[in-house]
């Protein structure tokens, strides 16, 4: 398609500014559309084609700690970007496209915990607050309920300029069936979600990341045939409506008349992948410094553990000791159960702060079970420590 040259000496008239509004009104649309069906499939897909681990995450969020999560982050970052500059088809669309573009941020930057049961694509791991996955969990819900009334209440219109009328009205119900869907999703994942009883259930389906795929799809299929609905209402038959900001007459002109992409276009569209980078260099930056963060404060706690098993070598070895079989049944058990508490409240630390480090886990493993006999032996209450680490403790026995 060749590129149409300017003249610069031509002034630009009200029907080339509303040509031009209407171009970067649709474009944004089809943007937002192609962002939100990009997600569910680009995340799987870099994940397996870059570290050939094609095991589907439990959810989409989830991804954020695998070797896609930057692509996560910047793609939200994006859907985010074209829902708050998107002008909106009046002051309510515009109204709640904002609060949901501001949602998506905090969807990017308040991360889901980060436990499931296969960690096998887990390429990082950071502690949160549980408060941090809250507002991630709360900020997702929001988002899929008010884009799916957007869907249902603002996107359905008696006249677009379309002349088809059933095609109007086959448009409008399906902009009406996206914005159900989205919420029919969040109402079956809320209630389960919440009630911590079907976690394992959700774990094993996958049903989280399932609906969470479905929602996207109506999302960003509604935003998508949204675009597409203005390219046909801004070149209809010449006193025919022309849909937003574009009167009859204005939109039976060629179509040559449509400028190129302006200076100020490219730019706009430059700061946007500007910005983008910068977001990514920023999460990977912070999330470097949390693992890093993380990592001394692992090495601290075992620091701490060891210098105890240098003063007490003869309990740190365990059952194998001989001064375990000598004085088990005495009162020198005490210090014994005393030393292997602080030696599980050291392990459960560092697990959490390092609960993907294959290494450590190892380690973790050979340490708990030289005192396996005594974990077996005594009714000992592992309710206080997490339940990762209680199979971790299991694992560490049994061998």
């Amino acid at each position: 398609m060749a590129i149409q040259s300017i003249d610069r000496k031509r002034a630009v008239t009200p029907e080339t500014r509303s040509k031009l509004a209407l171009l970067s009104f649709k474009m944004m649309r089809k943007w937002v559309g192609i962002l939100g069906l990009s997600i569910g499939a680009l995340l799987p897909l870099v994940t397996a084609t870059v570290t050939d681990c094609g095991i589907i995450q439990e959810s989409i969020s989830h991804y954020y700690y695998t070797i896609a999560g930057n692509i996560f982050v910047g793609l939200l970052c994006a859907v985010s970007f074209f829902l708050i500059i998107y002008p909106g088809n009046g002051k309510w669309e515009d109204l709640w496209t904002n609060i949901a573009g501001i949602l998506a941020i905090a969807v990017a930057f308040f991360p889901t915990s980060f436990n499931q049961l296969d960690q096998s694509c887990t390429r990082q791991g950071f502690v949160y607050d549980s408060w941090v996955s809250d507002v991630h969990l709360s900020s997702a819900a929001a988002f899929f309920i008010i884009l799916g009334y957007v869907a249902f209440r603002q996107f359905p219109q008696k006249n677009s300029g379309d002349k088809n009328n059933k095609r109007q009205a086959a448009r409008n119900l399906f902009y009406k069936g996206c914005g159900i869907i989205m919420w029919a999703c969040i109402g079956i994942l809320a209630p389960m979600v919440l009630s911590k009883s079907y976690g394992h259930y959700l774990s094993i389906n996958k049903l989280v990341f399932a609906l969470e795929v479905i929602a996207l799809l109506a999302f960003g299929s509604c935003w998508l045939v949204k675009g597409f609905e203005l390219d046909q209402a801004a070149t209809p038959h010449s006193g025919s409506p022309a849909g937003p900001g574009v009167s009859g007459s204005q939109a039976g002109t060629d179509d040559n008349n449509f400028p190129p992409v302006r200076t100020d276009q490219w730019v706009a569209i430059l700061a946007l992948v500007v910005s983008i980078i910068s977001v990514i260099f920023t999460v990977t930056s912070y999330n470097k410094s949390v693992s890093s963060q993380q990592e001394t404060q692992a090495y601290s706690y075992w620091q701490d553990y060891l210098q105890l098993a240098i003063q007490k070598p003869l309990l740190a070895n365990g059952d194998d000791s001989q001064y375990y079989e000598t004085h088990r049944q005495d009162s020198s058990r005490i210090e014994y159960a005393w030393f292997v508490a602080n030696m599980l409240g050291a392990a459960e630390m560092v697990y959490r702060l390092q609960p993907y480090d294959k290494n450590w886990a190892q380690t973790l493993k050979e340490v708990i079970g030289l005192h396996a006999v005594y974990l077996k032996e005594e009714q000992i209450d592992f309710r206080h420590y997490s339940a990762d680490f209680v199979t971790l403790i299991d694992t560490a026995i049994r061998k």
